[in-house]
Formats: C-alpha cells, structure tokens, sequence
C-alpha cells in the first residue's frame, strides 16, 4: 500500500481520472554502483500536481509492537496522507481487538494528537496481518459471528478516531470467497450505518496480494465498488521459501528470473481484472532480504542457497540494519530491467534484495505514471534516522 512531501492539506479521496500512459521497456544489464543517498528535504511539499488534479495517496503502515524504538509521535505525519495501524485482531468469538492492549492505550491517543497537529492525516486501523487467516476463519464462519464481527470492529475504529478499516486477511482460500465478500459487504454498509449517525464518511481498504495465487478467494468485480482502494503487496517475490536468490519487489520482469513476475505485471493483473488504476496503491517495502551459501555465480542473483543470514527478523533486513551494517560495505549491484539492487559479499555467500532512494524513486515516478492512487509503505519504522527512503518518495513526487 502506498501525499508524499508536502506542506499538504490534502483534499482526501476525491474521484479520480484515468490514463493509463503507456511505460517504455526498460533496458538491461547489471551495473555495480556507488550511489549517493538521496537527503530528507527540508519542507514537506504538496504532492497535488494541479490544484484541479487528484491526490496522490502516500500511505504508511506503523507496527504497534515498534512502540519502544519507534513511537508514533516520531511518524514524520506531516508527509503522509494515511496511517494503517497495523494490527487490530480478529478472535476466535468474534471479537475486533488491539493486537497489544497495552500499547494501544498510549499508542491510539498519541495518533489522535498527530491528527490534530496535522488536519490533513486520516488514520486507518488495519485488521489481520500475516498469520490471521484461521482467526479470520473461524471470527466468520457464521452468519452471527461475521456479524458481531463487523460490529466490532466498527466500534473499536469509532471508539478510537480512527478513519476507517483496512482489512488484512492474508489470505482467504477459493472456498472463502462468498464469506470474504459478504464481510466486506457487511463492513461497507456497517461503515456507511455509523457514518450517518457521524455525518461524515468512513473508509474502507484492503490489504491485497501480489501473486495470481493468492487472488483466488476475491470476487474482484463485487468487492471493488465497496473499497476506497486497495494497498498491493508488491514485495516478498523472493524470500527464504524460494529455492533461489531473487528480487524482493522487482519493478519489471527480469528474462532471468525463474518466478517471471515483478510489479508490473501484478499491476496489469488487477488492471485486467478491471481494477480502475486509481483504486491501486503501489506497496514498497522499507526492508530487504537476504539468503546466505550462495555461490559466486551472477554475483549472487538467482542462484540457489543453504541458509538463512543473520537478520532482523528471519530472513529480512530493516533498511535501519542495512545502513548501519550492510550498504557502503559490500559491493552494490543493479539489474536495469528489474530496476532493483542488491548486494553480495562473495566471501561470506551473503546475497541482500533490497530497496534504496533510486529504486523507491524510480517505482514511484512508475506509479504516477500509470495514474495509481499512490504508493504504500510497510513499514514506516524501518527508514533510518535521516528517513532516506521516505525522502526518495517525495522527491520523485517533485520531478
């Protein structure tokens, strides 16, 4: 998912107009660089290209279990137009719960305090996340716990000013398609119920896969009219699961690669689906990943492996990590028609996919380009201190 440098007062989500401009075939070729990080700029800058033009959506996932390292008021708010809170749980009776209890009773006012600071910044609250598919399940299995369900999470976003619902259910099967509509279903006219008692309008997302795979349990033409846009998941082609190296968020599709998929023809999937491009928010990762026994072959990319390296978090690196052990140490490498770098220490067989200002500037010149919604970034904590990555968003946004 996915507004970006500005001194904003963005207008939210007004009806959007589209073309889709035609994108040139990128040339290839792997190229070791050095290159400079893109520094902050000084002044958020309005993303809006005319006053009559649409906006362009920046939306950034904060993690509640980042509280300590990370807490919200240090969220550069003023250069977002959405914070998804990320997560809200479903629970085997139905219930819509913070996923800490604890952090949720500094963390939901302090987000209350940077909307007053920022009037521009809606704030979503993000239901599920990776591994909530059975309590997703099994929260919905019924007609009375799908509905206690939505009531529920209705009145946690209410009861906390949030903006919205964004819903994370990663991911319902073939066989949960009616039950994953009828609860998009029911969350939009849930929403629209409280909105009129508000009188005001509440959103509704999705967070929604890359992979053709993955789709299998969306009823794309019966859930799109309900959602304000979805936040893609374009990133996680390649990890520890893979039986080789590869690009984490490829913008293209290399001829090398053996997956042959990238963002762009995930992209042209959900265009073909008849997803309108405004409704789509381009997802970039603030992370890499890395695999480790990879041999000297094609500097390390697409090559097979025997473990995973020391990281953050299994096999995946915050940028923060990457700045302060990896990049400006090991070589960097540049595939131009993935439009991605990596890294590779041949000595140690350590290969790192990941996201640097040119790649995240070049994704995001492609996602105006196409005429998307925006650019969504999981996860805003992972930026270093000078918040390099965030910077290359917006300075794309001024070209």
């Amino acid at each position: 998912m996915k507004n970006t440098q500005f001194i904003i007062s963005l207008v939210f989500f007004l009806p959007l107009v589209t073309c889709i401009l035609s994108q040139p075939v990128p040339t290839s070729n792997l190229i070791a660089t050095n290159s400079a990080p893109i520094s902050p700029t000084a002044e958020p800058v309005n993303t809006l290209a005319s006053e009559n033009s649409p906006p362009f959506l920046l939306v950034a996932y904060y993690p509640y279990w980042n509280n300590t390292a990370y807490p919200v008021s240090k969220i550069p708010a003023g250069s977002l137009s959405v914070i998804n809170y990320a997560f809200a749980l479903p629970t085997d009776t139905g219930e819509c719960t913070p996923g800490s209890l604890e952090a949720s009773e500094t963390q939901f006012p302090a987000l209350l305090e940077l909307k007053a600071q920022y009037p521009h910044l809606k704030t979503m609250l993000s239901v599920g996340g990776w591994g909530t598919a059975e309590a997703f399940r099994v929260a919905t299995e019924t007609d009375m716990k799908l509905d206690h369900f939505v009531s529920a999470c209705v009145q946690l976003m209410k009861d906390n000013g949030f903006d919205g619902l964004d819903i994370d259910w990663e991911y319902p099967t073939a066989e949960q398609m009616t039950t994953y509509t009828a609860l998009l279903e029911k969350l939009r006219r849930g929403l629209d119920s409280q909105g009129q008692t508000d009188s005001r309008r509440y959103l509704l997302t999705i967070a929604a896969p890359a992979g053709s795979y993955s789709i299998a349990g969306m009823d794309i033409p019966k859930i799109m009219p309900l959602l304000d846009w979805i936040n893609l998941m374009t990133y996680d082609f390649y990890g520890s699961w893979s039986e080789t190296t590869g690009f984490n968020a490829p913008l293209y599709t290399s001829p090398a690669d053996p997956a042959q998929w990238s963002i762009d023809s995930t992209i042209q999937m959900y265009l073909s689906l008849g997803v309108s491009p405004e409704k789509l928010v381009l997802g970039v990762p603030f992370y890499g990943r890395g695999w480790q026994g990879v041999k000297d072959v094609n500097k390390g990319l697409f090559q097979p492996f025997n473990k995973q390296p020391e990281a953050n978090s299994g096999d995946s690196f915050t940028y923060i990590q990457l700045k302060q052990v990896y990049i400006d140490k090991l070589p960097r490498f540049w595939d131009d028609i993935a439009k991605a770098p990596w890294l590779f220490d041949a000595s140690k067989g350590l290969m790192i996919s990941y996201e640097d200002p040119q790649s995240l500037g070049i994704k995001t010149e492609y996602a105006r380009q196409q005429n998307l919604g925006g650019v969504m970034i999981w996860e805003i904590t992972s930026d270093d201190d000078n918040g390099s990555l965030l910077a290359a968003i917006q300075a794309a946004l001024l070209e």
